[in-house]
């Protein structure tokens, strides 16, 4: 799949990977080594930019040099690294960095150019392989008004639905049943909202972590990465023509998980969806606490805000929502 997701180039350090694309109107170019370059697959499909100069370049990268040996020797990033200690700092001239023996990556990012190195003496984790570069484009995407969120949307006939929760809440097997039943698939588990006086939803990548049995029924997926030893889900991801880039967000939904025979769509307001969607986001994704939060508060203000109970049918929840969808809920006062 990487290879019709990425072009291959020439650069000075020799043959990569390159993925172009747009999120929230922002050109991004993402270049990969030989030994990272199959995290490209994880992103929607390509769209050409300027190539001279985008608003944000990142490099993945593996091998020598390794930042951890380069690092400044107060920060002890070996002996953490060994502990299983994730490093947070700020590096010459304010670059944010985080040393993660986790994904046994290091991130670091200055005003328009980021780089992860990966540790690839190993295969990549599921969730880095789902998810790659999610820290970077959350710590670049929030001072720009992108809010990065732990939520899964759906496209149906161009408008979007966002679903926001913490985990278990039925955000991916919502997103990817609508998938399958032929509607836009924004993303399972991250999304990046725009808020504004028309808010939207973008794509950032077009993977979805399913358990297995249902993932090898899927028709619209296929399989990207196995799970862990301890962990049922594997990665699948989405054709790329059925992976839309961006919609406009007609109703903003906190799911429930419940099991009744008919599900059931209550308003609620925007302060109950902040309260139901913050922790996740914030968890997930920590740092600039405050600023999320206003940006979460602001989309949340913009729109009708849903709580769903899901029922045991995942037809009929759907069919709620597309009937929510269709009748034009937009803003409100």
């Amino acid at each position: 799949m990487m290879p019709g997701n990425a072009a291959a180039v020439a650069t000075s350090d020799g043959l990569a990977r390159r993925w172009t694309g747009r999120f929230g109107g922002r050109s991004i170019r993402i270049e990969a080594d030989a030994a990272t370059a199959t995290l490209l697959a994880a992103l929607p499909p390509p769209e050409p930019i300027p190539v001279a100069a985008p608003d944000l370049s990142i490099r993945f990268e593996s091998g020598a040099p390794d930042p951890r040996d380069q690092a400044d020797p107060a920060w002890r990033v070996h002996d953490r690294w060994a502990r299983s200690e994730q490093l947070r700092v700020r590096g010459d001239g304010g670059t944010r960095m985080i040393f993660d023996p986790f994904s046994r990556s290091v991130v670091s990012l200055g005003d328009a150019a980021g780089r992860i190195w990966f540790d690839t003496a190993q295969a990549f984790a599921p969730w880095v392989a789902a998810a790659p570069a999610l820290q970077l484009l959350d710590w670049w995407g929030t001072p720009r008004g992108l809010l990065a969120t732990h939520g899964a949307a759906v496209s149906f006939g161009g408008a979007a639905a966002v679903l926001l929760g913490p985990g278990g809440s039925g955000k991916s097997t919502f997103a990817v049943e609508a998938a399958e039943r032929g509607h836009g698939f924004l993303g399972d588990d991250y999304v990046l909202v725009e808020p504004g006086f028309a808010p939207r939803v973008h794509a950032l990548y077009r993977t979805a972590k399913l358990g297995r049995d249902r993932g090898d029924a899927l028709r619209r997926f296929s399989r990207l990465a196995e799970g862990e030893p301890d962990d049922d889900k594997d990665v699948f991801i989405a054709a790329g023509a059925d992976v839309v880039r961006s919609a406009p967000i007609v109703a903003m939904i906190a799911p429930v998980i419940g099991d009744g025979s008919e599900p059931r769509l209550a308003p609620i307001g925007p302060a109950d969806l902040v309260r139901r969607a913050a922790p996740s986001i914030l968890r997930q994704m920590p740092g600039l606490e405050a600023e999320k939060l206003a940006l979460l508060s602001r989309a949340a203000r913009a729109l009708p805000c849903y709580r769903l109970d899901l029922c045991r049918d995942h037809g009929r929840n759907i069919g709620a929502v597309e009937t929510l969808v269709a009748a034009g809920a937009g803003p409100h006062g």
